[in-house]
């Protein structure tokens, strides 16, 4: 395969070798022959030519400098010349394109100036301009021009036997015009991609466009750079500043890329397009003339978008997951599935037309998925193709779903609004007077059963109908759409677009309960989970984006929560276009009718979750169990969902009140409360609530505690805070339901801080001098059953306060570091305890010792006390005491090994986390699980996204804080301590670690 070109060539672009003038037939690139390369992609700008080579090298011919800005495109050329790095010497008035000298001569453009020049005559005005407008072209063709044999080669090119010469030097002066300027490459020059990983087949270049000065490439991986002139910000990269490194443009999954002279455009892998560069004239199609420096996504309805991206979704529910659970599903049993279509047939009064009257009726069994139907329970949805096939969504592969089945029946009466999931399948069979011991059995802790696939896709194939009905409509409006004279509004109100959208409320009605039932099923089968991961991998081809950035993979239980938040979606597009249409146009009527029947489909699908407004459900996700929960706003509609009258979500409010001094202030907090209460008399009752939760369970906010003193916290106000919640209070003579806030903050004034905070009320015990004991001389049981009461008195001494934005780092956590301190000293005992006996045999014993005290605190749930030990046995100082462990015996060092499996931090703590997860209070957990994941939650997670309060991340903080409230608030009342132990556990004499070393060393 040869590579010819022919066209203006004064810059270099042609790739001859030469500056020739002009070529007016084609000429074959040599160098490439040269070095026995194949090109597979060309693409050509204004002053640059750019080849890609079968083994994906990048070669670049053209111009060498911007003149105006100094920016080159060969930069990564590492023999490019020091000096091209910098801008140009230039005169005051710039340097521009042109091609004439004052003596005629052609000049390269990297040479030449608008300004500089200046023609005396029209005739050279004419000249210019018409060298500006010329265009040059690169072709790629199997062999030489028909007509005629190869043009040789201009003696820059360098011959066909021979290897291409060396460019000429690369920089020369100028002096006519006091220029320094890089010299055209008229040989391809190699641009190494040293910027991406090779290795990567998402790192493969799959396309290249340039424009007058700069470059842009696209990987396989969706991910775009580029370099070049910035002036007009066409590189994407948020300023104005020129590059001549590559440099990532933050925009991802793009499928095609094109560059104009000073702008780009690319377009995502769900069809929306962005612009970004030069924008004088409106050529990015934005609606105004302003540059963009960053890409731009341009619309013409922002519902058509989403709708077709809300399309993808569908499809991979049902093309990825959902025919992916059927595969391995157990199939329904058969004798439940001909009784049931008995009895439907019966109802129909069409006993002869079995396929025929499962669609009829309201109260009759459905197969069909059609309307509000449900799926059918057929493994391959493809054998509904008959009855119409739905269009597929650009993607890797064809996505095609089915009109209607009339294969098994599912277990759902009428739309599929009524679902048996929770009888079990010979409840079923009982009810319908079959057999309860029948053949087929289900292994129901192995697989999953067609009923509960059904149950968890419940009326896919509906919503994919019913988005598609929409989508055909807007594509035929819109494409000869004209807003100042033509209508949408009545598109949203036909009869077959509201009742195809009915189907969401069976689905809205189904929603956690599919969800449990996904949930019970990965729970059970492993062969589910894993089927689980591969369906996510697959996800990621179809280019589906979600709503929220929170959701960061397209998991099964994102993509069930989607549906949900359509209807919103789509009375918030129509809410805006009626607020940016004229009221006099003819379609505001319309677009105000429209969003009063989505609200109304709206409302009723709330009545499943309790989402305050609309907005709220799109900044949602869903927890472990798939219930919706919300994971930002600001801090009104925060505050709003708080003191909602008709809401009442008490989990909401605590992890509210815990962590709202993150984002927010106390004052601003009680100011938003009081407002709330002058302007909304029907939520007054849900305020004065809010009130006496905060009052009776935060109270350090309205004084000065010891615990709150060391945090010092900046924004804490208690004289403040508490005169201007009193002057409220004061109506409360006038108002009997401030009463009941008002009762409760008196009556905390009145406490002492002592019985209010654990940090205080917890009292650990002060030794003085500790009692001249052994350990040896007490049993196990009584040393673990102190060390047990000790370390939970520590554990519950903790303030929850301590626990926020990482305070243990910080030195203003007392507590934590008192804990920590004193896990240590246990570690340290053990390791002086052994140390000090002089042979062998004795600290064998004492190892021994220890080990039965480890198995003790681990049946007390004392995990603290366990972890002490085990890593004290595990210092180098005791652990490379070969001898002595050699003298344990075999059921002493099976339990070292066992509780070492325990306590060991591999895997994050895999094995002590699935314990705590599952023990009973009472309990000392181990507080370093707690911490690491406190620290991965902050670090983790930024503190706003899109604008909006992260709540999710005060979520996740606060599900971590009430665990470890849980076990503090349950004592150990069932054993009591040793005061002697206690003693000596708390002020026996320990040796220094290198002290400590030095004695072990002179013993093995």
């Amino acid at each position: 395969m040869s590579i010819y070109s022919f066209g203006l060539g004064i810059n270099g672009e042609l790739g001859q070798g030469d500056t020739c003038e002009s070529l007016d037939l084609p000429k074959k690139i040599q160098f490439f022959s040269d070095i026995n390369k194949k090109v597979k992609k060309i693409s050509c700008g204004s002053y640059h030519t750019v080849f890609i080579t079968d083994d994906e090298e990048l070669y670049l011919t053209g111009i060498g400098q911007d003149p105006k800005t100094g920016s080159t495109l060969f930069a990564l050329d590492s023999t490019l010349s020091k000096s091209t790095s910098s801008p140009l010497s230039l005169s005051k008035n710039g340097a521009s394109s042109g091609v004439v000298d004052n003596k005629g001569a052609r000049i390269p453009h990297s040479l030449s100036t608008r300004s500089l020049l200046k023609p005396s005559n029209s005739q050279e005005e004419r000249q210019l301009q018409g060298a500006l407008d010329e265009f040059h072209e690169v072709v790629k063709t199997n062999g030489p021009p028909s007509g005629g044999s190869t043009p040789p080669l201009s003696s820059g090119g360098g011959s066909g036997s021979g290897t291409p010469t060396t460019p000429p030097p690369l920089t020369v002066s100028m002096t006519q015009q006091n220029i320094e300027y890089v010299k055209p490459r008229t040989i391809p020059t190699h641009i190494p991609l040293s910027f991406i990983d090779r290795n990567h087949p998402a790192n493969k270049i799959k396309q290249v466009s340039l424009g007058n000065y700069h470059i842009v490439i696209l990987t396989e991986g969706g991910n775009v750079w580029s370099w070049g002139t910035n002036t007009y910000g066409q590189l994407g990269i948020g300023s104005t500043t020129h590059s001549n490194h590559p440099k990532m443009v933050e925009l991802k999954c793009v499928k095609s890329i094109a560059t104009g002279v000073k702008h780009t455009a690319a377009i995502n892998e769900w069809g929306e397009l962005y612009m970004w560069g030069i924008n004088e004239q409106g050529e990015l199609g934005l609606g105004d003339t302003n540059n963009r420096l960053s890409p731009t996504r341009v619309s013409r309805l922002k519902s058509e978008f989403m709708q077709r991206n809300f399309l993808r979704q569908l499809n991979v529910l049902n093309n990825v997951y959902y025919k992916s659970f059927m595969s391995i599903a157990t199939p329904s049993d058969p004798a439940i599935t001909q009784q049931l279509l008995f009895l439907s047939n019966q109802g129909s009064g069409s006993g002869s037309d079995k396929s025929g009257s499962a669609d009829k009726g309201a109260g009759t069994l459905s197969a069909s998925g059609g309307g509000g139907g449900g799926l059918s329970s057929s493994r391959d949805l493809n054998s509904t193709a008959s009855s119409g096939n739905l269009s597929p969504v650009v993607g890797p592969t064809p996505i095609t779903t089915g009109g209607s089945s009339h294969s098994t029946p599912n277990l759902m009466s009428g739309s599929g609004t009524i679902r048996s999931r929770s009888t079990s399948m010979a409840t079923i069979r009982g009810f319908l007077g079959l057999n309860a011991m029948a053949n087929t059995s289900i292994e129901d802790n192995v697989s999953v059963t067609e009923e509960e696939v059904i149950g968890i896709f419940s009326d896919i194939r509906s919503l994919i109908k019913s988005t598609q009905i929409l989508l055909s409509k807007l594509d035929q409006r819109i494409d000869t759409y004209d807003p100042e004279i033509q209508i949408l509004g009545d598109i949203f109100l036909e009869e077959s677009v509201l009742s195809s959208y009915r189907c969401y409320i069976p689905f809205s009605d189904n929603y956690n309960s599919a969800c449990m039932t996904l949930f019970n099923v990965k729970r059970r089968s492993e062969k589910v989970a894993t089927l689980l991961k591969e369906c996510e991998k697959r996800s990621q081809t179809y280019g589906v984006k979600l709503d929220s950035d929170i959701v960061h993979s397209i998991d099964l239980k994102s993509l069930l929560l989607s549906p949900l938040q359509n209807i919103p979606r789509i009375f918030m597009m129509l809410g805006e276009l009626s607020m940016s249409t004229s009221p006099k146009h003819k379609d505001i009527e319309l677009l105000n009718q429209s969003a009063g029947k989505f609200q109304v489909l709206f409302e009723r699908i709330n009545q499943n979750f309790q989402f305050v407004e609309a907005i709220e459900i799109l900044n949602c996700s869903s927890n472990e169990y798939g219930n919706p929960q919300v994971m930002g706003g600001s801090l009104k509609q925060l505050v709003e969902k708080l003191t909602h009258h008709n809401i009442s979500d008490p989990y909401f409010v605590n992890v509210f009140l815990l962590t709202f001094r993150n984002f927010s202030k106390p004052l601003e907090l009680l100011d938003l409360l009081i407002e709330k209460y002058e302007k909304y008399p029907v939520a007054r009752g849900r305020v004065v609530n809010v009130l006496s939760n905060w009052i009776i369970n935060y109270f350090y906010d309205f004084e000065n505690d010891p615990i709150q003193t060391i945090i010092d916290p900046p924004d804490h106000h208690p004289e403040q805070l508490s005169q201007k919640l009193e002057k409220f209070l004061q109506n409360s003579i006038t108002d009997k339901l401030l009463n009941s806030a008002k009762a409760p903050y008196e009556a905390q004034r009145k406490k002492d801080f002592s019985t209010r905070y654990n940090a205080i009320s917890v009292i650990i015990p002060t030794v003085v001098t500790p009692p001249t004991i052994s350990l040896l001389d007490f049993s196990p049981i009584d040393i673990c059953q102190t060390l047990t009461i000790l370390n939970h008195l520590y554990y519950a001494k903790i303030d929850r306060r301590e626990l926020l934005n990482q305070r243990w780092t910080k030195k203003k956590a007392p507590n934590i570091q008192a804990s920590t301190d004193h896990f240590n000293r246990v570690s340290q005992l053990v390791v002086t305890e052994i140390v000090q006996c002089k042979n062998s045999k004795s600290r064998a014993t004492v190892i021994a010792h220890f080990l039965a005290i480890a198995q003790g605190c681990f049946e007390l749930n004392n995990f603290t006390g366990v972890a002490a030990i085990i890593y004290g046995l595990n210092n180098a100082t005791v652990s490379k005491l070969k001898k002595t462990w050699s003298k344990l015996s075999k059921d002493s060092f099976n339990t070292y090994e066992y509780l070492e499996k325990i306590v060991t931090p591999m895997k994050n703590y895999i094995s002590l986390r699935h314990i705590m997860a599952t023990v009973q209070p009472p309990c000392t957990p181990f507080i370093g699980t707690y911490l690491k994941d406190l620290t991965f939650i902050e670090d983790g997670n930024p503190p706003q996204i899109g604008g909006l309060i992260n709540f999710y991340k005060q979520r996740k903080i606060s599900e971590v804080i009430f665990q470890i409230q849980q076990f503090q608030q349950v004592l150990y009342t069932n054993i009591t301590p040793n005061i002697t132990i206690r003693d000596y556990l708390l002020a026996a004499p320990l040796l220094e670690e290198k002290k400590a070393q030095s004695m072990a060393s002179g013993y093995e």
